[in-house]
């Protein structure tokens, strides 16, 4: 489960709104959730810090890259006002921040239109995961017995961290919120299926893995093992990996996740990597509805882009050909 803010106005939101107020259980859930996405967005403690531009900022986040239609957006931007009304009357908050942030129109979305990479594009980002991680086990067997340093593997734990991840969302199709909230046994090598329990929407489903997505889980979760953390979620902080275990918080895992541009360069993005796994399977002949299955889609509305993409490649392949099919056929 995502960790929720925690904090003196929170805690007093909860007593003196939600629990005053008898707020349902899930309302409070979803209440708090989507206070934790806003202060995560916008890097702060506590939700009394939001400006009215990050907030702004935070929608249109959700709308872009957080892959959330319209009306989800409008929810959870709704949700937040609760506790905005609720810390002016506390006077946490001026009148005039309060104002501003309810002034801030919903984002629209446009025609949606994914963008995933092209097979050469994808090709290079196993160099460039080499190259900014090499996989490199010169002190793998030192380190193993004890006699050489973990710095001396970092790289080498960083890469396959990496490469699970870029796989679970180039062959999987997985969102950044739901490789955060697997739990080892939902990505386990064994199963047939990675299973996203709480995927958006709060509908789960099963993901079939490919060879290369089941084989990267493998290395990572073997190597995952020798590192014996002291709790079963299995992402790490490696570049501050103690005996203790670190596990990446919610922040912490989407710098980590935005890091796939930082390390590898090239402005490499884990959504288009999902948009990528989503166009791949259409291309390669999966039926449309299975598509919206398999991506989590509430709406077919939602998947119709990526047909519109390969639709355009038959087109572009008709034009290419359109010379030598007149001949045959004047």
């Amino acid at each position: 489960m995502t960790t929720l803010v925690e904090g003196e106005a929170i805690d007093r939101f909860k007593s003196e709104y939600q629990s005053y107020h008898s707020i349902s259980k899930e309302r409070r859930r979803d209440q708090l959730r989507a206070l934790t996405s806003l202060c995560t967005f916008a890097g702060v403690d506590s939700p009394v810090k939001i400006t009215s531009e990050k907030y702004r900022e935070w929608l249109q986040w959700l709308l872009d890259e957080d892959d959330k239609s319209p009306q989800t957006v409008k929810k959870y931007g709704m949700m937040v006002w609760a506790f905005f009304g609720w810390a002016f009357d506390v006077k946490l908050i001026s009148a005039e921040t309060l104002m501003e942030i309810k002034r801030i129109e919903f984002p629209k979305a446009p025609r949606y239109r994914p963008r995933p990479y092209s097979i050469k594009e994808i090709k290079g980002i196993w160099p460039a995961l080499d190259k900014a991680h090499p996989l490199d086990g010169k002190y793998l067997k030192r380190w193993r017995k004890g006699t050489s340093r973990y710095k001396r593997v970092e790289h080498y734990a960083q890469h396959l961290q990496f490469r699970a991840i870029i796989r679970l969302a180039l062959d999987c199709g997985l969102r950044r919120e739901e490789m955060f909230n697997l739990d080892l046994d939902d990505m386990h090598y064994d199963n047939e299926y990675v299973v996203v329990k709480e995927g958006k929407g709060e509908k789960p489903r099963e993901v079939p893995f490919t060879k290369a997505a089941r084989a990267a889980c493998r290395d990572w979760i073997e190597f995952r093992t020798e590192l014996n953390p002291s709790h079963d979620r299995p992402w790490l902080s490696l570049t501050r990996f103690g005996p203790e275990g670190v596990w990446l918080q919610p922040m912490s895992f989407r710098r980590f996740a935005g890091c796939l541009s930082e390390d590898l360069g090239k402005g490499w993005q884990l959504h288009r990597l999902r948009h990528t796994c989503a166009t791949n399977w259409l291309r390669s002949g999966m039926k449309l509805e299975t598509v919206q299955r398999l991506l989590g889609h509430s709406h077919i509305s939602q998947t119709l882009g990526y047909a519109e993409l390969v639709s355009e490649d038959i087109q572009r392949e008709v034009e290419r050909n359109e010379d030598a099919f007149a001949a045959l056929v004047a």
